[in-house]
């Protein structure tokens, strides 16, 4: 009997893992309605310094667009990222959006200062040397007369300098904390809150804090069923005191949770402009992702807060108190309540702008026309 028991069991727990893994799968529509401002493309966005100030009610109104969370004109950024690109079965999102910055390098909105890199997709050795083979790759093989012109006699990684971040919880004693402890512009946080706990330890004051982490879906939230969000999950500690320094020394905080980025979706077809060894290092991603999606494609999510940097009004936000919900079943987890009039920590959480909603579209289309320039080496 035990023969037979062990196998049923077996075929048990795998059914129920599934169910619980179907039950978690957000299930969110491709189109919901929401469609960018008509102001989106022609760069009347005021370009004024973010605010905490409340843009709606919270007593029972439904949600509606803000229109005051833009980055401060021409302000300095520093993208911190754990990008994968070329590592088997990794994620290539990081990757999308470190290229769309330096594509958008020193127009528009975006000035990058720096790039710090940290443990997450793939262990830090890895992410750290991707980083830099992609500012090297970018800026002297798809702009190469630009860097001569404007950077004569510097190297590319002169040009745009990468700090080698944490490389696991807890490592502090770092070039990319101290980078980000320096800065004073806006940091973009794309992998897990490490360095920037650290940095926000150390007395760090930056214009705005833009956070890709949490999920707001129900517990369980666990890896192995991939209910849960990454960035927050590995390092739990980091991004709470993440937020709640930052809230601490009054910097604006916008949060982008798993559940908008899954709005958008991406295929091999979103790629094809994209210069030939790109696309050769995330041809394994590409064939995976559908896979674990269950919808074709894949989701990029961490090119969504870089292009939030340029274009606010693709997108729709809400003023809530954000909190990390830190239990072993609900790993990566964040509660949203009504932000209230305090703007001060309580214990909910902290007041935040929370992203909730995008024009996919919009986002199509942009990275489009941006990869299309990139090919012909033009900048926008």
């Amino acid at each position: 009997p035990w023969m037979v028991a062990g196998p049923v069991a077996a075929a048990v727990l795998v059914a129920a893992a599934a169910v619980l893994y179907a039950l978690q799968l957000p299930g969110v529509p491709n189109k919901t309605g929401f469609t960018a401002s008509s102001n989106w493309r022609d760069g009347s966005d005021p370009p004024t310094a973010f605010t905490m100030t409340p843009t709606q009610p919270d007593q029972g109104e439904p949600e509606r667009p803000t229109d005051t969370v833009t980055t401060a004109a021409d302000s300095p950024v520093i993208i911190d990222c754990d990008p994968a690109l070329g590592v088997p079965r990794r994620d290539i999102d990081d990757a999308l959006a470190l290229l769309w910055v330096l594509h958008h390098n020193k127009s528009l909105r975006t000035r990058l200062a720096g790039v710090t890199t940290v443990f997450g997709n793939a262990p830090l050795a890895q992410t750290h040397t991707i980083a830099e083979d992609l500012v090297t790759r970018w800026l002297e093989q798809q702009q190469p007369k630009e860097v001569r012109a404007e950077h004569t006699g510097n190297t590319a990684r002169e040009v745009v300098k990468v700090y080698r971040g944490a490389s696991k919880p807890g490592d502090t004693e770092t070039a990319a904390v101290e980078a980000l402890a320096a800065h004073r512009g806006v940091v973009v946080l794309l992998g897990p809150c490490t360095n920037a706990a650290a940095a926000l330890a150390r007395g760090a004051v930056w214009s705005h804090l833009i956070v890709l982490g949490g999920t707001t879906r129900p517990p369980p939230n666990i890896r192995g069923l991939r209910t849960t969000e990454l960035n927050f999950a590995l390092d739990e500690w980091a991004a709470e005191k993440t937020l709640e320094l930052a809230a601490d020394q009054g910097i604006p905080v916008t949060l982008f949770p798993m559940e908008v980025c899954r709005r958008v979706l991406f295929t091999a077809t979103d790629l094809k402009n994209l210069p030939a060894w790109l696309q050769e290092k995330a041809a394994s991603w590409l064939t995976l992702a559908p896979l674990l999606t269950g919808r074709g494609g894949f989701h990029p999510w961490d090119l969504l807060p870089v292009i939030f940097l340029q274009y606010p009004s693709v997108f729709r936000t809400v003023r809530r108190r954000v909190a990390v919900l830190r239990r072993w079943w609900a790993r990566g987890h964040v509660v949203l309540t009504k932000a209230g009039g305090d703007q001060g920590r309580t214990a909910d959480g902290i007041v935040a702008q929370i992203v909730v909603d995008v024009d996919e579209g919009v986002v199509r289309e942009l990275f489009r026309e941006a990869s299309e320039t990139a090919k012909d080496g033009q900048r926008p």
